[in-house]
């Protein structure tokens, strides 16, 4: 059984409250879940000029996840690639056959993420792994929003690659530096992580928005173009617009990663998926009532996530379903 050290950024997405709110509940969550499996630990970064260090460090704390402080910079603005750098050559150190990378508002299902590591990757070889999508920036990449993953030989090259870089592409000077070019290099580009029936594990939508089809026009665009690279996309299309709205809105039963997910969300979502709220108990198709009553709503829902649609019968029904079709046990 291999181990996995998951790695939480500074999210772009700021709120709803302190970032210490989020990784506090990820602590009572997901995170309390990693530690329990005794295979994989999380790592929070902490940037002190961009957010209330002591307040996050003791969340951290309170809940045994490891904290880890970035170092100061004359910048200002926080730097993704910096965290990055700096997160994944103290990870080269330590003893974990994988590195997820992900952010304050990822939401993961531990015990599948743990599943698909052993039952379907070789943590062995080069390997990046997450939800592809498709870019200017770089060609085909990872979100990092859904959370990727890198096996320690691909980290390990990647740190090697940084600290003395041979091409351009892998130089953290150059500003259009991402890792998704410089691994491309070595021929380690993203695995396709759909399930056997084509439906997405990593989704950087939470539960509301992928159930009622609430996607962005240029997450559909990002997503086309891994097959048509040049292809445009119009709103205008129609039924072929539409039918790639529905397709890519689908969430495999075997999920392990959602998007966009506050505290107060986190904190229902994972007491639905593992069946252990108090206060309702599965299956769910006969109580959407009472699921919207108990749903976070504004101002305590994360920044892009939907409400519980309760005016809507047929939303509601497909919200339903999919808490269904996702919880454990129930797949």
């Amino acid at each position: 059984m291999v181990s996995v050290l998951i790695i939480l950024t500074l999210s772009p997405v700021r709120g709803p409250g302190p970032r210490a709110s989020r990784i506090d509940a990820i602590g009572e969550t997901w995170g309390k879940r990693a530690i329990h499996s005794q295979r994989a630990k999380v790592a929070v970064l902490i940037d002190g000029q961009n957010e209330n260090a002591a307040a996050t460090k003791e969340a951290c704390l309170d809940h045994d996840l490891i904290s880890w402080d970035l170092p100061s910079s004359k910048d200002q603005k926080f730097s993704q690639a910096k965290a990055m750098a700096y997160a994944f050559e103290r990870a080269a150190t330590l003893d974990f056959d994988w590195v997820l990378w992900g952010n304050d508002h990822t939401f993961l299902i531990v015990h599948r993420l743990l599943s698909y590591l052993d039952n379907k990757l070789d943590h062995t070889k080069l390997m990046y792994v997450g939800s592809r999508l498709y870019g200017p920036c770089c060609g085909v990449f990872n979100s990092g929003a859904a959370g990727f993953l890198l096996s320690k030989p691909a980290i390990n090259l990647l740190t090697t690659q940084w600290r003395d870089p041979k091409n351009v592409a892998c130089d953290l000077n150059n500003k259009r530096n991402h890792i998704a070019v410089c691994l491309k290099l070595f021929d380690i580009v993203p695995l396709d992580t759909r399930d056997d029936q084509g439906l997405e594990r990593f989704h950087i939508y939470g539960p509301i928005r992928l159930a009622t089809g609430a996607i962005d026009h240029w997450y559909l665009t990002k997503k086309l173009r891994l097959t048509h690279p040049n292809s445009p996309l119009s709103k205008d299309e129609g039924e072929t617009y539409q039918a790639l709205k529905f397709n890519l809105s689908k969430v495999s039963p075997s999920v392990i990663s959602f998007h966009y997910v506050s505290g107060h969300e986190a904190l229902l979502l994972d007491s639905l998926i593992h069946n252990s709220h108090p206060n309702i108990s599965p299956p769910y198709s006969d109580k959407a009532d009472a699921l919207a009553s108990l749903w976070p709503k504004q101002p305590h829902l994360g920044g892009y996530a939907h409400p519980f649609p309760s005016r809507s019968k047929i939303r509601s029904s497909l919200v339903v379903h999919l808490l269904d079709s996702i919880r454990l046990g129930g797949d």
